[in-house]
C-alpha cells in the first residue's frame, strides 16, 4: 500500500468536491444578477485567476477520486467547457465616453385612466380652444340627442355616437391644432371618402352656412359610396352630413354618416346636437361674431329689437312676416330664424331647413310626439289631422301637450307644442313652436299666421 501525500488527500476529498461544486454554483449566481463592477477589490484578472483555481480543484477530485473508471470523456469534456468559458470572459477593449447631450425637458406621469382631452393634450398646445377648459376637462361640451348611443372618445374623436335603431350610422367630433389643412381641403376629403368629385372654388363658396360655437361653419351634405378614412370597401347607399369651421385657432369638424334612410331620419337631431356644442366656460362665445354667421342672406337682427307686426322679412331664400310681440332670437345652427315669445322669452318658434326628405312627415310628426312621451299617429290618424297652409300647400298640423323631454331627456311640466312641414323638392322645411301650456294655446293663431306667410323666393 502506498503512502499518500497529505496535500493530494485533502484535494481529493469528497467534502472538498462538495464545498467547491457549490461555491461554482453560488458564483454563477452572483456573476448572473450582480454587476462585476460592484466587485470592488478585486480586478478582472484576479477574478478570472479565482476561477481557474477553483475549477481546477474541481478537476482534480474528480480525477483524484473517481480514476478512469468513473470519469467519462463527457464529464471531461463538460468541466473543460466550463473552464475554457469563465476563462474567456474578458473585460474587452475599454472605450472611454467623451461626448455629452442634453436631457430632454421631463415629460409629465402618465396618469391611469386618463381622458383623452388629457393623454393627447399636447396636441392642443397651440389651440386657444383647448385652453378654456381645466386641465382635467373638454375643451367643449354638447348635449347627446334623444336616442344616441354615446361611445368614448378617441384620439381625434372628442364626442363619438352611434345613430340609428341599429347603429348602422356614427356622427362624431374632431378638434383639431390649427387649420389642420382648412375647411375646404376637408370638405374634398369628404367628399372623396364618398366616391365624389372635389367641389370647385364656386361650388364651395354657394356652400349653405350655419352659427356653430359662436362662428360661422360651412354645411356639407352628398350622397354616394363611402369608403371612410381607410379608403377600403365601399358602402353604396350612404349619406354625410357634417359642418366645418375655424374656432379660436382650431378645427372643429362635426361629421354624420350611414345609409341614407337613417341619415334623414336623424337629420333634426343632428341640428340639435350641432347647437348643444358650447364652450365649457359661461360667456364665452362672441355674440358678435354669432351674428356675422348668419346663414347667406339672412338680414342683420337685433335680439333685443321686436319685429314689427306686418313688416315682411327673411333669408336664406325665403320670406315671412312676424306677429305681433314675436322678438328675433340670436342665430342658431340649422335654423334659418327663431324667434322668442313671451314677457320672459319662455316660449320660441323656429324655421329649420333640412335636406330632402329628412325622414318624411310621418316619421317626424311622430318624433314630436314622442318627446311628449305620447304615442305614434298611425296614418288614419296622421290623415285626420287639420291642416294649415305652408308655402302654397296644406299640411297637417300638429298639436302636442304634456310633459316636454327635449335635449337629453330632461322633462318639462305643463308644455305645449305646435308643428308643421313641408317637404319640398330640394330641401325640408319644419316650423315648431314649444313653451308653457297656457302661452302656446294663446299663440296658435299667430303660429297658423306665420306658417301662411312663408314664401320661397328665387
Amino acid at each position: 500500500m502506498s503512502i499518500e501525500h497529505p496535500v493530494w488527500r485533502f484535494f481529493r476529498s469528497v467534502k472538498l468536491a462538495i464545498v467547491i461544486v457549490s461555491l461554482l454554483a453560488i458564483g454563477t449566481i452572483i456573476g448572473t444578477l450582480v454587476l462585476q463592477e460592484s466587485l470592488s477589490g478585486f480586478t478582472p484578472d484576479e477574478l478570472h485567476s479565482l476561477w481557474v483555481i477553483v475549477i481546477l480543484g474541481a478537476i482534480v477530485c474528480v480525477l483524484g477520486r473517481g480514476t478512469l473508471r468513473v470519469l467519462t470523456m463527457k464529464s471531461i469534456g463538460l468541466l473543460l467547457a466550463v473552464c475554457c468559458l469563465m476563462v474567456s470572459c474578458g473585460p474587452g477593449d475599454r472605450v472611454e465616453i467623451t461626448q455629452t447631450a442634453t436631457r430632454s425637458r421631463e415629460r409629465g406621469r402618465v396618469r391611469v385612466n386618463a381622458t383623452n382631452s388629457e393623454r393627447f393634450r399636447f396636441a392642443m398646445t397651440h389651440s386657444p380652444a383647448a385652453s378654456l377648459a381645466s386641465e382635467s376637462a373638454s375643451p367643449f361640451h354638447w348635449t347627446p340627442p334623444e336616442g344616441w348611443e354615446e361611445l368614448p372618445s378617441t384620439q381625434y374623436r372628442l364626442a363619438n355616437f352611434r345613430v340609428g335603431r341599429n347603429r348602422e350610422a356614427e356622427c362624431y367630433l374632431s378638434v383639431l391644432p390649427g387649420g389642420a389643412g382648412g375647411v375646404f381641403a376637408n370638405a374634398n376629403r369628404w367628399r372623396e371618402q364618398m366616391g365624389l368629385a372635389p367641389y370647385t372654388q364656386t361650388e364651395f363658396e354657394e356652400l349653405p352656412t350655419a352659427t356653430v360655437l359662436g362662428a360661422s361653419a360651412v354645411l356639407v351634405e352628398f350622397d354616394g359610396a363611402y369608403s371612410g378614412m381607410s379608403q377600403g370597401a365601399s358602402r353604396e347607399g350612404f349619406r354625410l352630413k357634417g359642418a366645418l369651421l375655424a374656432h379660436q385657432g382650431s378645427s372643429v369638424f362635426v361629421k354624420l354618416v350611414g345609409p341614407v334612410e337613417i341619415v334623414e331620419e336623424e337629420s333634426e337631431r343632428f341640428a340639435e346636437f350641432l347647437e348643444s356644442i358650447h364652450p365649457p366656460a359661461p360667456g364665452h362665445v362672441d355674440e358678435t361674431v354669432a351674428v356675422a354667421g348668419l346663414p347667406p342672406g339672412h338680414v342683420p337682427v337685433d335680439a333685443e329689437t321686436s319685429v314689427v307686426a306686418g313688416s315682411p322679412t327673411g333669408g336664406g331664400g325665403f320670406a315671412w312676416e312676424a306677429p305681433e310681440g314675436w322678438n328675433v332670437g340670436p342665430a342658431r345652427p340649422m335654423r334659418l330664424v327663431t324667434f322668442t315669445v313671451g314677457a320672459q322669452d319662455e316660449a320660441e318658434c323656429y324655421v329649420a331647413i333640412l335636406g330632402p326628405g329628412a325622414g318624411g312627415m310621418a316619421m317626424n310628426l311622430n318624433r314630436w310626439r314622442g318627446q311628449f312621451s305620447l304615442s305614434p299617429l298611425s296614418e288614419d290618424e296622421l290623415a285626420a289631422l287639420p291642416r294649415i297652409g305652408v308655402l302654397g300647400e296644406p299640411v297637417p298640423l300638429l298639436e302636442a301637450a304634456g310633459d316636454f323631454a327635449g335635449m337629453g331627456g330632461i322633462k318639462q311640466t305643463g308644455q305645449a307644442l305646435f308643428g308643421a312641414a313641408r317637404f319640398l323638392e330640394d330641401k325640408s322645411v319644419f316650423i315648431k313652436m314649444t313653451g308653457p301650456e297656457d302661452l302656446i294655446k294663446t299663440e296658435k293663431e299667430n303660429f297658423v299666421a306665420f306658417c301662411s306667410s312663408l314664401l320661397a323666393q328665387g
